[in-house]
């Protein structure tokens, strides 16, 4: 007979792959119900869209078999803000030691997504997608009509994320997020006292953000539910990696559940900040991360770091995460400079002159697209992703150097199913990449390496068992399960054209 502790062993197991219908079929057979009965409760909604996700994702898949291209984004990405009131240090276009900042800033149009748009023009790929992202290049909360733009995705039946400085996270949108059962909120968080926090993420308040976490797992607790997963990105700073147990306890007691440890970039214009990248050595950083994961395993927390681990030299750890092309700055400002020295900046006047004008950006023909081979990048990102901009311009991910669609004209499904993304993927397939689009991952290696479309599949039947009590096509999930990494999906794709 099984003990509690193998029986606590098997729920826990089980959890982890995700497998909770099996669970909930175990629960009825102890409670004598039948077995084929949904365990929903009565004040949880039907489903009005599986059928048409379970189409996205078959088509995906039957498009990895060979077949035609995607017919459905799996994941669609909407720039609720490219406005930020914070002026965090290590950002590019806000940051308070970036002596051209306000330059940066002006240099675009800046404001929030029109929420109309969405119903508008967006229904059809919604129905279909997975995930939305609602996030850009600024904060989303600061939209005026935040919880109206969430209430509305929530029709489609998607997974909503967000990245958030966490400043904003009051007890009234706490609880919005949970009721919503928003899928995750990433909170950008790097520092475990107050002094590290606020002098890199300058206007920021330690405790204010601090508390939103705690905030946010109390309404989770009270709701009995697992999401909105709350997830920490943080920065390899080298004061942040010396604290990181530190750090890692103090998530754990917030009520974080991932946390991922990510490379710090650098750039040209900000070199306050250069001396400041941490390196993994395993003798030291990696002893620091053993303590540090040895921390996470008691709150329950995954902490993710293999973008930050590397066997490289130092140098040539440092070049391959520097935006720019000039030397790297050798001199290390103490952190508790970095507030003075932004201050400083301000009272100067040395924050930049003001732009002459925006800069516009036209939809090319197809093929007016300058594309360059590159074998050694696997991207899967224009065969799942749409990305939408503040203004309604359509991207195939965030980088948003050429427009392929407008949203304010355009349906966005219309947009997925043009010429203009069919030549995109065609090219890509063979590795011939987009050079005004892709040449940053291409320098830095740093697009997303993993299959993606695989992990998002997963977590939605998670979710979307959470939100409807039922479970979500077992049988196409499996076959989702058993996909292989970009880099192999490429060598099939390529291997059945040559062929």
């Amino acid at each position: 007979m099984a003990t509690n502790r193998e029986r606590l062993h098997f729920l826990a197991q089980q959890l982890k792959e995700g497998r909770y219908g099996d669970i909930l079929h175990l629960a009825a057979g102890k409670l004598g119900i039948n077995s084929g009965e949904q365990l929903r409760p009565a004040d949880r909604a039907t489903s009005r869209f599986h059928n048409h996700k379970q189409q996205a994702i078959s088509s995906f898949l039957g498009f990895l078999e060979g077949g035609s291209q995607p017919q459905w984004p799996l994941e669609v990405f909407i720039e609720v803000s490219n406005l930020c009131d914070l002026q965090c240090a290590m950002c590019h276009t806000f940051s308070a030691l970036n002596p051209k900042r306000f330059n940066i800033i002006s240099n675009r149009h800046r404001g929030f997504f029109n929420t109309d748009l969405i119903e508008r023009r967006m229904g059809k790929a919604l129905e279909h997608a997975l995930v939305v992202h609602a996030f850009g290049y600024g904060e989303p909360t600061l939209h005026p009509e935040f919880t109206r733009l969430l209430e509305i995705l929530d029709k489609y039946e998607v997974m909503v994320d967000f990245f958030t400085h966490g400043m904003h996270l009051d007890e009234e949108l706490c609880e919005d997020l949970v009721n919503k059962r928003i899928s995750k909120i990433t909170v950008s968080f790097s520092g475990s006292n107050r002094e590290d926090y606020e002098n890199i993420y300058i206007g920021g308040e330690f405790d204010k953000v601090l508390a939103g976490i705690q905030r946010l797992h109390k309404h989770k607790l009270r709701q009995q539910t697992e999401f909105p997963l709350i997830v920490i990105n943080s920065l390899a700073f080298k004061h942040h990696v010396a604290r990181l147990p530190e750090f890692v306890r103090m998530m754990g007691e917030a009520g974080a559940n991932v946390i991922h440890l990510k490379p710090f970039k650098t750039y040209d214009i900000i070199q306050e900040l250069h001396g400041h990248a941490s390196v993994h050595h395993p003798e030291r950083e990696g002893s620091i991360l053993q303590e540090a994961r040895r921390i996470a395993a008691e709150y329950g927390i995954r902490l993710e770091s293999a973008d930050y681990e590397s066997d490289m030299d130092d140098d040539t750890v440092l070049q391959s995460r520097h935006m720019g092309s000039r030397a790297l700055s050798r001199q290390t400002i103490p952190i508790g400079q970095l507030k003075n020295i932004a201050r400083e900046k301000r009272e100067h006047g040395g924050l930049g002159e003001k732009a002459a004008g925006k800069i516009g950006i036209q939809i090319p023909h197809k093929d007016e697209v300058e594309y360059r081979h590159h074998g050694g990048m696997y991207c899967m990102e224009p065969f799942k992703t749409l990305y939408f901009g503040y203004e309604g311009a359509a991207y195939p991910c965030c980088y948003k150097h050429i427009m392929w669609g407008d949203i304010k004209t355009q349906q966005a499904h219309e947009i997925w199913q043009s010429d203009l993304m069919h030549s995109l993927r065609g090219h890509v397939v063979r590795q011939e990449y987009p050079v005004d689009l892709c040449h940053g991952c291409i320098k830095t290696g740093l697009y997303p390496k993993g299959n993606a479309a695989r992990m998002y599949s997963i977590h939605y039947a998670r979710w979307y068992e959470d939100r409807f009590g039922t479970t979500f096509y077992p049988k196409l999930l499996e076959k989702v399960r058993a996909l292989p990494d970009s880099k192999e999906i490429f060598s099939a794709l390529t291997g059945a054209i040559s062929g």
